[in-house]
């Protein structure tokens, strides 16, 4: 480890969003300011854009640090029903969730929790991070909590913070009345140069407590060059170099450290894509041998050419020449009675019951709402169901058997030949 070599008391670039390390850029200065308006204002939503990496959930941190007599629901998971996600807003306001309530009296309560908050002057933020990966279900089920308003004041603020996409999700025609109603857009941007800079020095004095110059001015121009400003990228290297720096006990990083650093998370970078292109290809490959010897082992591929044929299932079946009346007849009563079997079986596969997913639904490892989220299975997709346990359902995805809840709101249970 570099800190004892360097001095520093902490790590300077970790990538844990630490409001004690957070750098306010004139963007993030801009965002803040317009972000807190808008919750002081009682806007109603409120959206803030960002790339990967940008100090969003950093910034998330720092701005319920600034808010003043306002409570605050902080969610971090958005893969959440949006029952989940009701209940999960309410525990983080410290609000006790009765056992077995349903979604309205749910609501109820939080109507009431907010109501009291605006009798007694006090403000109400619900913050979503991650928001472009909400179900529309759940992004309605937040519409729905805005609705809970006076004719003249908004009773909660819901800010939902994102990556571009959630933007291209959000002007979607069945979001328009969601979009609609977002009075406040904030776009986050990466550092510019001088704020890459002024960010890397800013860090190195945090975590030293006093001011040092570690990285030579061609270092970070190397750094800005290499990352365009993304913060997350610039710890990363930042990080590696100052590694690099303090094993060939350099008290100094300068470009050339810097490059090497680059190249190595470079390196890391890709070797993580070769390998996935890799387990890709060998899928295929694998996927394709499987399919060609089940191809070949099902044909029937007649050994001599045939003047007569018995039907099976409207194909022809080939009989050769040399085979006798009696022989004709016994193949004859096997195809039948193997018809009569397969029509059997048919039967038993229509009279299966499935299930059809109306949203994407959590798949748990266990018939819980506490337990492990195994998957979101995605809306429209069919199982055959293993078993039904009061509230939940058992079904197969993959080589994993597991759960999901068995709302009339959620699923759709049909036989599986219906359509």
């Amino acid at each position: 480890m570099y800190n004892e070599y360097f001095g520093f008391t902490s790590k300077p670039f970790t990538n844990t969003p630490d409001p004690d390390l957070f750098y306010c850029s004139e963007s993030h200065e801009k965002a803040l300011e317009a972000i807190t308006y808008g919750i002081q204002q009682r806007s109603g939503f409120i959206s803030l854009i960002a790339d990967v990496g940008s100090g969003k959930t950093t910034l998330c941190r720092v701005l319920i640090n600034k808010l003043t007599n306002t409570n605050t629901s902080l969610i971090l998971n958005p893969f959440l029903t949006p029952y989940e996600l009701l209940c999960s807003i309410l525990e983080d306001f410290g609000i006790d969730v009765p056992k077995n309530a349903n979604k309205s009296a749910i609501y109820k309560i939080l109507s009431k929790f907010l109501i009291n908050n605006y009798k007694k002057n006090q403000n109400v933020v619900i913050i979503i991070d991650e928001a472009q990966n909400l179900s529309f279900d759940s992004l309605e089920m937040l519409r729905q909590i805005s609705n809970i308003e006076l004719e003249n004041d908004k009773l909660v603020q819901i800010l939902l913070v994102g990556q571009p996409e959630l933007e291209t999700r959000l002007r979607q025609k069945n979001l328009r009345q969601l979009n609609q109603r977002i009075a406040v857009k904030v776009t986050l941007e990466h550092l510019n140069k001088s704020e890459t800079e002024n960010y890397i020095n800013f860090r190195i004095t945090e975590s030293l407590k006093y001011k040092k110059y570690i990285f030579t001015r061609s270092a970070i121009n190397a750094i800005y060059k290499y990352t365009r400003g993304n913060p997350r990228e610039i710890n990363h290297i930042a990080d590696k170099a100052l590694l690099l720096a303090a094993a060939d006990k350099k008290k100094h990083v300068n470009k050339k450290i810097v490059k090497t650093a680059y190249k190595d998370y470079k390196f890391v970078g890709s070797q993580r894509v070769r390998f996935k292109k890799s387990f890709l290809y060998v899928s295929i490959l694998f996927a394709l041998l499987i399919a060609a010897a089940f191809i070949y082992k099902n044909s029937n591929l007649p050994a001599f050419s045939s003047e007569k044929s018995v039907k099976r299932n409207n194909k022809q079946v080939e009989i050769p020449k040399s085979t006798n009346s009696s022989q004709q007849r016994i193949i004859t009563e096997k195809s039948v009675k193997k018809n009569e079997v397969g029509s059997k079986t048919t039967e038993i596969e229509k009279s299966k019951r499935c299930v059809r997913l109306k949203v994407n639904l959590n798949f748990r490892n266990k018939p819980s709402l506490n337990s492990e989220i195994i998957k979101v299975l995605s809306e429209g997709s069919i199982y055959v169901i293993n078993d039904i346990e009061d509230k939940w359902i058992s079904i197969s995805e993959g080589n994993r058997n597991g759960w999901l809840v068995n709302k009339k709101s959620f699923i759709e249970i049909k036989k599986c030949g219906d359509s």
